[in-house]
């Protein structure tokens, strides 16, 4: 049964924009490290955590952040009002592009059959997107409104 909707963190759940202009300038850490005071997206989140509850959909978080970065993201979660079943993220050390990181962690966490429980993947990422459509599960590509 297709029961799991896949939800990114950083610029689909997260209104993270305002950090994009520390890319190439600052580390990875410190952009990792700002998301704590990043918002929900405003017209993503209650739809979909509205959406996920009344039909009974597992929402499980994928993020290509390193794990080193699961206390300061689960912080963010609870702050916000957004209730995960389960969030997974990369392994520290591990620098392969982030759709490579989140099928190979949907195989780990869901093994040999996780294609068959997925009912969709929802990300902002290009890439992330393609080998999602690689694998024939149903996409959803977000763009959320950046602040001006």
């Amino acid at each position: 049964m297709r029961n799991i909707i896949l939800l990114d963190c950083d610029h689909t759940l997260t209104d993270a924009y305002w950090r994009d202009e520390m890319l190439g300038i600052a580390s990875w850490d410190d952009y990792h490290a700002k998301g704590i005071d990043d918002l929900p997206a405003p017209d993503f989140v209650p739809f979909i955590i509205h959406y996920a509850n009344v039909l009974h959909y597992d929402l499980i978080g994928i993020t290509a952040r390193p794990e080193k970065w699961r206390n300061l993201t689960m912080r963010w979660l609870a702050t916000n009002g957004i209730k995960l079943d389960d969030l997974w993220m990369r392994k520290d050390g591990d620098f392969r592009p982030a759709g490579e990181i989140k099928l190979s962690l949907c195989e780990e966490k869901l093994g040999e059959g996780w294609r068959e429980r997925i009912l969709l993947i929802i990300d902002d990422n290009d890439r992330v997107i393609e080998a999602f459509k690689g694998e024939n599960i149903t996409c959803l590509q977000i763009f959320n409104r950046r602040r001006l």
